[in-house]
């Protein structure tokens, strides 16, 4: 649960219990966010998820309440032509899929292209390193990602490093965002400034995939079967808040190294405004991508 005191922007009217948690999706009922064991696999099924324990446990969990998730948190279904220009829709539709645009920031992204349309990705590795912590305010994530534009509710696939605003602290997670209106978490676990972290995307077979996020040698994975075409990877800087100040960003550069994509894909420039808005200088070259405060020194990349 979050206090509101840890957050700067009113918190939307379905969380004033303080309910609720931040997601890849913005604010989620705290009923429908689910820390899992080491190894979980999550699989869509009809009227919710099945979810497999590494004990064999088989639980069933139905649809979240729409009525629960806040408004601006729900979304339209978008074009595979908005999708590739990360332009989306921001007005809320009660069970429509999840909207990134209509309640978290992207400051800088970066979509993914196959070589020809329909193809899935296959693998996608990176390396991030835990930059300095934000001036003020909520620090934001920053991953690699995966989701279905094609079919389906819109869901993610990330391993994710995160800035946890009541800890003042980065940590890390994978998230399987939010199949059946959960979201699905493993780690959560803190990491400190300089560490590298590991984030591995896998397809195993199907629309099944492995995501992974290490660090410091150990791994936390997810199984996760969303039953639909993982067609849209995309690199992403997060902020959970539209009203975000460039204060609240990282205080150094991030940087996701080493990436490794099967199929081939050719980087295309989404969104930039932590360029137009903060200054920062935004670069990738399909082996690695960065962004950077205007006042930092890019040896602060070495990677």
């Amino acid at each position: 649960m979050l206090a509101q005191s840890a957050w700067a922007h009113p918190l939307p009217q379905e969380c004033s219990n303080g309910h609720c948690r931040l997601t890849s999706k913005g604010w989620w009922p705290t009923e429908c966010v689910h820390n899992v064991p080491n190894g979980t696999s999550i699989r869509t099924v009809e009227g919710g998820v099945e979810v497999i324990y590494p004990n064999g446990t088989v639980e069933k969990k139905d649809q979240c309440p729409t009525a629960k998730i806040p408004r601006e948190s729900l979304a339209q279904v978008y074009t595979a032509h908005d999708t590739k220009n990360a332009n989306m829709t921001a007005t809320p539709s009660a069970g429509g899929p999840i909207d990134p645009s209509s309640n978290n920031k992207y400051p800088a992204t970066w979509w993914l292209h196959f070589g020809s349309s329909g193809e899935t990705l296959n693998e996608w590795t990176a390396s991030y390193t835990v930059p300095r912590l934000p001036t003020s305010g909520q620090g934001g994530s920053w991953w690699i990602g995966v989701e279905n534009t094609n079919q389906g509710t819109l869901t993610v696939l990330q391993p994710v490093l995160y800035f946890h605003m009541d800890s003042l602290s980065w940590g890390i997670v994978s998230e399987n965002c939010c199949p059946g209106g959960h979201d699905f978490r493993q780690g959560d676990v803190k990491v400190n400034e300089g560490d590298t972290i590991q984030g591995s995307i896998k397809r195993t077979s199907g629309t099944a995939y492995t995501v992974t996020t290490s660090a410091g040698g150990r791994s936390y994975t997810l199984n996760a079967d969303n039953n639909a075409p993982m067609v849209s990877p995309l690199l992403s800087l997060e902020m959970y808040d539209n009203n975000f100040q460039c204060s609240d960003l990282p205080s150094g550069p991030l940087y996701a190294s080493n990436n490794y994509v099967s199929p081939a894909a050719s980087w295309h420039a989404g969104s930039a405004s932590a360029a137009s808005d903060c200054g920062w200088k935004l670069s990738s070259d399909g082996s690695t991508a960065s962004a950077s405060p205007p006042d930092s020194s890019m040896l602060d990349l070495v990677v």
